[in-house]
């Protein structure tokens, strides 16, 4: 199998925390020549989007956690989601808060990049709206260790590329979205120092490095 994707994509490091976690080979391998609308990329996914599994017989399967899925249903164990089933629950319900709430809210930033340019009252509006998401999964975040059910699952593979992206926001606007979240400290510091969730942010935050410095 081939993953079309690249480290700083939120979406395409939650697809290779699973693939690491399950311990699959899959190569990894950046957009054709041309970018994601050229028209050997829309060949393999009319989404035009990032990431994109390709399987062994040349079909393709695009977005995150429809990847996700199916990485489960083809190798089962180690499993993506806990035994019980209200943590199991919470596995897909992080990840989807992530996607709905949290990124959308970030990647509104990307037009206020430039400081010159930079509308300050719709990125305090901004900031609110992920602060908000970020006090949801608060809520569900669990106290002990990994995002839920006491074990690595979904949820941790979607959080940590988010938070990631959080963090950056933080520092390249020089502002935090407002209020306190003790456990969310807790998961990030965990997440940093662990042997698969650690190197996977620091992947993301050398290749974001290479397209925005500083």
């Amino acid at each position: 199998m081939k993953l079309y994707s690249v480290d700083r994509s939120p979406f395409g490091s939650r697809v290779r925390a699973a693939i690491e976690f399950k311990g699959l080979t899959v190569e990894t391998l950046d957009a054709p020549e041309g970018g994601l609308k050229s028209p050997a990329y829309l060949a393999i996914n009319p989404l035009g989007k990032l990431p994109t599994l390709v399987l062994d017989d040349g079909r393709a399967i695009p977005e995150s956690q429809v990847i996700l899925d199916y990485l489960e249903e083809i190798s089962p164990s180690p499993s993506l989601y806990p035994v019980d089933a209200v943590d199991r629950a919470t596995a897909q319900l992080i990840p989807r808060i992530i996607d709905l709430y949290l990124l959308t809210s970030l990647f509104e930033l990307f037009a206020h990049l430039n400081p010159a340019g930079r509308d300050e009252a719709a990125v305090d509006a901004i900031f609110t709206k992920f602060g908000a998401a970020l006090d949801h999964i608060e809520r569900f975040v669990a106290d002990d260790g990994f995002a839920t059910g006491g074990t690595f699952s979904a949820a941790d593979c979607a959080l940590v590329p988010a938070l990631f992206w959080v963090e950056t926001a933080n520092r390249l606007f020089g502002r935090e979205a407002p209020g306190a979240r003790p456990k969310l400290a807790t998961y990030w510091e965990m997440a940093t120092k662990h042997p698969l969730l650690g190197p996977l942010a620091a992947d993301m935050k050398s290749d974001l490095a290479k397209v925005l410095p500083g």
